[in-house]
């Protein structure tokens, strides 16, 4: 009989391993290296290059395939767990903005243990001197560890460092002039007598002494402050009672003051005016006013009047005048040392008013209508209140000659 013999190669299949370090539980976000061995290619799931790092951010499974050089390939499939990272959250108690000096609480959740930078212990209180980013670390059971940060705001604080005292006279006012460091706003108490409560240097008008509360800001943090402005009375003055002089007499002023410097006006017709009681001898009514100031530099005024009588007779006109411009009675005028008011009228023979005043300072000047008049007589007729009280009326005639 005929045989024939046939020879099967059967090839071992690769024994495949496979290495995931540092190791197969990771946290998200962190790198292993995948590593297979036993054959002579490998091919790996998403197109990982065997022996690369990747990271890995959940739970994933992954195949390899390893083949030989006689083209068996053994499948193995591994698993990579991926613990999520803790959601760590960071707080400021009670508030993450506070004032120089004072203290804030800092807290971290979301984990089982806790390292801040700076030295900070979780849930200890700190005082920051200026505003500060802290940063904690928080890791939970699974070894996974997140950073979280909080920023502590401080707000450099007010300070009030000048806060002078005044002392006015009744009736003055002031500026108050405090000064410091770190000042945005202030507020005034007392705002019926301050010109502002919210500008830093105020004018203040008190009737009596009044101490001043000023609180300084910063933001939301204060200083607080008090001024006091001394309000001293006014000298006392009484310059005496008004009186009534006739016409050369003289009269001492009975002042009375408790100031310690004196000082009348007008000095005219006075025998000294830095004392307290001068001599007057008026010509005419006059209103004497005595300044006076005291020691802490206040200062009062009080006046008499002395009303000098005058005999005052009656007007004169002068009859004939000659306005020839040579500066010698060119003008005609009413002369009377008492004029309080008058009424000067002047009318030609036809009965036309050429000229009229009610000054007594100003005279005709002969002329009518902007031109020279005519030479002759012409008629007038005043009316004058004397400073007597009397009121007169006067009629006659002047003659113009050129």
């Amino acid at each position: 009989s005929n045989t024939d013999q046939i020879t099967i190669t059967v090839n071992t299949v690769p024994s495949l391993s496979v290495s995931i370090a540092p190791a197969t539980t990771i946290c998200s976000g962190e790198f292993v290296t995948l590593t297979a061995y036993g054959a002579d290619s490998y091919n790996w799931d998403n197109g990982i290059v065997n022996g690369e790092t990747v990271s890995l951010t959940a739970t994933t499974i992954l195949n390899v395939t390893g083949t030989n050089s006689s083209g068996c390939y053994t499948i193995e499939q591994i698993t990579i767990t991926v613990n999520p990272l803790p959601s760590i959250t960071a707080e400021a108690l009670p508030f993450d903005t506070i004032c120089e000096g004072d203290s804030v609480k800092l807290t971290a959740s979301g984990a089982n243990t806790y390292v801040w930078d700076n030295g900070v212990v979780n849930g200890n209180w700190i005082a920051p001197g200026v505003s500060t980013t802290y940063h904690v670390t928080g890791t939970d059971v699974n070894g996974c560890s997140n950073v979280a940060q909080i920023s502590v705001t401080v707000i450099p604080q007010p300070a009030i460092t000048e806060v002078p005292s005044y002392s006015i006279c009744m009736g003055q006012s002031v500026k108050l002039k405090i000064s410091g460091d770190n000042i945005s706003s202030v507020a005034w108490s007392n705002s019926e007598t301050l010109s502002d409560t919210t500008e830093l240097n105020p004018i203040a008008s008190p009737d009596t002494t009044t101490s001043y509360t000023v609180i300084a800001y910063n933001g939301g943090c204060s200083d607080t402050s008090e001024v006091l402005v001394k309000v001293n009375p006014l000298p006392e003055v009484f310059a005496g009672n008004d009186t009534v002089l006739t016409y050369g007499q003289s009269f001492v002023i009975p002042a009375i003051a408790d100031g310690t410097v004196f000082d009348w006006s007008p000095i005219d017709n006075l025998s000294c005016f830095d004392c307290l009681r001068p001599e007057a001898s008026p010509t005419e009514t006059t209103e004497y006013m005595l300044w006076v100031k005291d020691e802490k530099g206040c200062t009062n005024t009080d006046s008499i009047l002395i009303t000098v009588e005058i005999r005052c007779g009656d007007l004169f006109i002068p009859n004939v005048f000659t306005p020839n411009d040579d500066n010698d009675n060119d003008l005609v005028y009413v002369y009377s040392p008492c004029i309080q008011e008058i009424e000067f009228r002047i009318y030609d023979r036809w009965g036309n008013n050429v000229f009229t005043t009610t000054d007594p300072s100003i005279g005709w000047d002969g002329t009518y209508n902007g031109k020279p008049a005519q030479s002759g007589v012409y008629a007038y007729i005043v009316k004058a209140l004397l400073i007597n009280g009397k009121e007169t009326v006067k009629q006659g005639n002047i003659t113009l000659i050129r």
